[in-house]
């Protein structure tokens, strides 16, 4: 339900029939921490582009998946991202669609949709907006800071994190979020998952602006 309400971004999923995730552009590579099914591919004019091999196959713990790519790494379109066992997650997870999703925002202006796709094919054309990248501004508010005990069972993967991100859209407050790995905007989905959070571990929340209060009790609710 997290990508079909695309709670995490609008895109298109890849039903994959070999075992190798290509780059569907030119640009950037970041893996998620503690994911290796899942990384962040940002093109050079701004965006980012989410690609998750397969549905709830965080709960493989890494079994099945090696990275072709490392953290940093720039790429071309067609490039091989990252190799997968297709048959064990065809065994062990729930299935092999692969998202392809724009969790920053932007537009998709057409997208390839119920046809078998080479590498190299037309698969989406995007338009993103400068304003995406650009996290909430701090009117000089209230300051609230809350620590909370993550009860997770993959800690803020996929789905909590889309949850967290969708839930603090109504208000202005600047949110950041500090965990063991690190501190991110608590509204980008990507960055809130690149933190390998896991369940158990204590993150501290900071919410500051005149509606700081309500934006706190919107990530404890």
């Amino acid at each position: 339900p997290v990508f079909a309400q695309r709670m995490v971004g609008d895109g298109v999923g890849i039903d994959p029939t070999n075992d190798v995730l290509h780059a569907p552009c030119d640009g950037r590579v970041f893996p998620i921490a503690g994911a290796s099914h899942a990384l962040s591919l940002r093109p050079a004019g701004g965006g980012e582009i989410l690609l998750h091999l397969g549905i709830d196959t965080v709960k493989l713990g890494g079994a099945g998946f090696q990275s072709l790519v490392g953290e940093g790494e720039s790429v071309r379109a067609g490039q091989p991202l990252l190799r997968f066992d297709l048959d064990l997650i065809a065994r062990r997870a729930p299935s092999a669609v692969t998202p392809v999703l724009l969790p920053a925002g932007g537009r998709i202006l057409r997208r390839a949709t119920q046809q078998l796709l080479a590498v190299g094919d037309f698969l989406m054309e995007v338009e993103f907006d400068a304003a995406a990248d650009t996290p909430a501004g701090d009117d000089g508010g209230a300051v609230l800071r809350q620590s909370f005990r993550l009860g997770l069972e993959h800690g803020l993967h996929a789905r909590p994190a889309a949850q967290l991100a969708a839930a603090l859209k109504p208000f202005a407050a600047s949110v950041r979020l500090r965990a063991p790995a690190g501190e991110v905007d608590a509204r980008s989905t990507t960055a809130l998952m690149a933190l390998g959070t896991r369940r158990g571990d204590t993150v501290e929340v900071t919410a500051r602006g005149a509606d700081a209060e309500a934006a706190m009790a919107a990530v404890a609710g």
